[in-house]
């Protein structure tokens, strides 16, 4: 007796059998793939809505309520883009039980073509950090336009000129592409770095083909 072939003849034989083994292998196998998914999106949903929690005030545009569903942004953490004017800050701070602090502020950094007024140089990035008084400012833009080639390092160097004689409250926080900033726990980093991997290598054997090298 073959018994390779066994199972394989134990299935022939009765294929009504296996064709409900195979039914339910296939049933439970698709509930669990479906309860996973639904786990991960109800995680994601609840960490969308535990990073809004504790927000005094959500604000955009009066006329974006026309455009898109205001519970949405506040529930379900639907991300936009708006940009509003600088003076929206003092009816906010005007607004009872908001708090007056900023954490993190995001400044279009760059030096514009003449005529073009949607940048800022580097000490106006630090000039508007310190006029919000907020505890870090984020300069954006710059790394997307290449006829500019804005240099974050122009930041820096002023600001550790500055920073001790002007007694800012702030520091800057440099991104790279694909990068992120989490506040707080991100809150004392001053560049972004993607990840090394150098925390697991020496979790698994070498794949190289001479050992003493790394």
């Amino acid at each position: 007796m073959d018994f390779r072939k066994l199972p394989i003849r134990n299935l022939v034989r009765r294929p009504g059998r296996t064709a409900a083994l195979v039914l339910l292998v296939l049933l439970l196998s698709f509930t669990m793939f479906g309860g996973a998914l639904t786990l991960l999106s109800i995680r994601g949903g609840t960490k969308s809505l535990e990073g809004r929690l504790g927000a005094d005030i959500i604000v955009v545009p009066s006329e974006m309520a026309s455009k898109v569903n205001l519970d949405n942004v506040l529930l379900m953490g639907t991300t936009g883009s708006y940009y509003m004017k600088a003076d929206i800050l003092d009816q906010i701070r005007a607004v009872e039980g908001v708090e007056r602090d900023i954490d993190v502020a995001f400044g279009s950094f760059g030096e514009n073509p003449i005529g073009m007024q949607d940048k800022m140089t580097s000490i106006d990035v630090l000039r508007m950090a310190e006029n919000l008084r907020c505890k870090v400012v984020v300069p954006i833009h710059w790394d997307v336009w290449t006829n500019f080639q804005a240099d974050c390092e122009e930041i820096k160097v002023l600001y550790d000129f500055k920073k001790d004689r002007n007694e800012y409250k702030f520091h800057p926080f440099f991104w790279q592409v694909g990068g992120k900033y989490v506040y707080p726990q991100d809150k004392d980093k001053i560049y972004y770095h993607h990840r090394r991997g150098f925390e697991d290598c020496f979790e698994a054997p070498q794949n190289i083909p001479f050992r003493s090298c790394l």
